[in-house]
C-alpha cells in the first residue's frame, strides 16, 4: 500500500474500500482497511471491517487482538472483553491481547480480573510501562496506595522522563503522608516540565516552594 507508506491514510482508506468491495472474502484487505480507519479515528468503521476479517479468519489471534483494541476505542468494553479473552487463547504470546483483556475487564467493572490480566501481561512483557501504570491506577482506586507506589516506581525506573508518572507518584506519597518523598517526585516532574501546574501545586501541598517556572521572569 503506497498510500499507507506515504502517510496518506485518507487515500489509503478509499483504495482499500475498493479492494475490500471487490474481494469480499479477503480477510487481509478487510483487516488492513480496519487498521487504516482506526488510524484516522473511525473506531466504528475499524470495528466493522476487522470484525469481518475475524469472521473470515476466526482462529487468527492477531485479528481478534486488533478487534478488541478497536472495540475498546469505541467504548464497547463488554464486547472487547469477550473478543480479547478469545485472542489470549488463540495467541497467548501477544502482549496486546492480554493488555486489552485487562483494559476491557477494568472498564467493565472487574478490577480483580483486570489485575490478573495485567499481571499476565507482565509475564509476557516484564518491562511493559503502560501495564504498570494501569496496575498503579487500579491499586489507587482500591485504596492500596503503597501498592500503587511500587508500580509507579517500577514504571519510572524504566521510563523516567514521564512527568505525569512523577506527579502520580508524588500524589500517592502525599496520600500516605510522606511529604519529603512527594516533594522529590514533584521536583522530578518539574525537571521534565518546569511549567507543570500539577507538580507545582503538589510541591506546595507537600510544604515545599516550587521553583520559578521558565518564562516567568
Amino acid at each position: 500500500m503506497h498510500y499507507v507508506a506515504a502517510g496518506k491514510l485518507a487515500d489509503a482508506g478509499k483504495e482499500l474500500r475498493k479492494v475490500a468491495a471487490a474481494k469480499p472474502d479477503d480477510a487481509g484487505a478487510a483487516r488492513e482497511l480496519g487498521a487504516v480507519l482506526g488510524a484516522v479515528g473511525d473506531a466504528k468503521g475499524a470495528v466493522e471491517w476487522v470484525q469481518k476479517a475475524a469472521w473470515l479468519e476466526p482462529h487468527n489471534g492477531l485479528t481478534c487482538t486488533m478487534l478488541a483494541g478497536y472495540l475498546i476505542q469505541d467504548g464497547d468494553y463488554v464486547g472487547a472483553r469477550s473478543v480479547s479473552d478469545r485472542a489470549v487463547k488463540l495467541a497467548p504470546q501477544l502482549r496486546l491481547a492480554r493488555f486489552y483483556l485487562g483494559i476491557a475487564r477494568w472498564k467493565s467493572g472487574d478490577r480483580t480480573g483486570a489485575v490478573a490480566a495485567f499481571e499476565d501481561t507482565l509475564e509476557v512483557s516484564p518491562s511493559d510501562v503502560p501495564t504498570l501504570y494501569c496496575l498503579a491506577a487500579i491499586a489507587g482506586e482500591m485504596d492500596r496506595t503503597e501498592e500503587a507506589v511500587r508500580y509507579l516506581q517500577q514504571a519510572l525506573a524504566i521510563a523516567p522522563q514521564s512527568g505525569t508518572g512523577w506527579v502520580a507518584l508524588g500524589a500517592a506519597h502525599l496520600k500516605l503522608g510522606q511529604s519529603a518523598q512527594a516533594a522529590a517526585a514533584f521536583r522530578r516532574a518539574l525537571a521534565t516540565d518546569p511549567n507543570d501546574k500539577a507538580a507545582q501545586a503538589g510541591l506546595r501541598a507537600a510544604g515545599a516552594v516550587p521553583p520559578r517556572a521558565a518564562g516567568n521572569g
